[in-house]
């Protein structure tokens, strides 16, 4: 994520929070020190291996195979509760965005990550469409050398305070 982005949830979340997240590793480590539950998904194997094996106890990590519109995308569906922060950091965004909104707390928030991205347009256009608004952070990123945006979609009364 960018450094943008990264210094607005240091300073909004908070230890009462549940996440989840397409796509695991810095950001579960980085999320894991300051929310309640995590909750990631991960396409790859080996990579699902590595952060399990340093994940804190706070972590979940669930492994499925990376699918256009398959269980990848709907495993959000499968965790009991609903989640005050989503994370679209893994595959197949586009269709994450869509199964993610009805697990959305009242004050929850989805983050899409690299919205920049071409084919991503169609994710911004659903979630304005089914009320959220959003607020687009530009920036750089670690090891990058170009300017990456995360687009923030939310509500009234969301869990940080937009």
């Amino acid at each position: 994520m960018n450094y943008s982005i990264v210094r607005i949830l240091k300073e909004r979340l908070t230890d009462d929070l549940n996440v989840f997240e397409f796509g695991s590793g810095a950001s579960t480590l980085f999320f894991s020190s300051r929310v309640a539950k995590i909750v990631s998904c991960e396409h790859d194997e080996k990579w699902y291996l590595t952060v399990r094996s340093s994940a804190p106890q706070n972590v979940s990590i669930v492994f499925e195979q990376e699918r256009v519109d398959g269980r990848y995308c709907r495993v959000i569906k499968t965790r009991q509760g609903d989640f005050d922060l989503v994370v679209v950091d893994g595959r197949d965004r586009p269709n994450c965005v869509i199964q993610s909104k009805d697990k959305l707390t009242q004050k929850g928030v989805l983050l899409l990550d690299d919205s920049h991205r071409e084919g991503y347009q169609s994710s911004i256009d659903f979630m304005h469409e089914n009320g959220y608004r959003s607020l687009t952070l530009e920036g750089l990123k670690p090891l990058m050398k170009r300017v990456h945006s995360t687009t923030i979609f939310y509500r009234d009364g969301n869990c940080l305070g937009l």
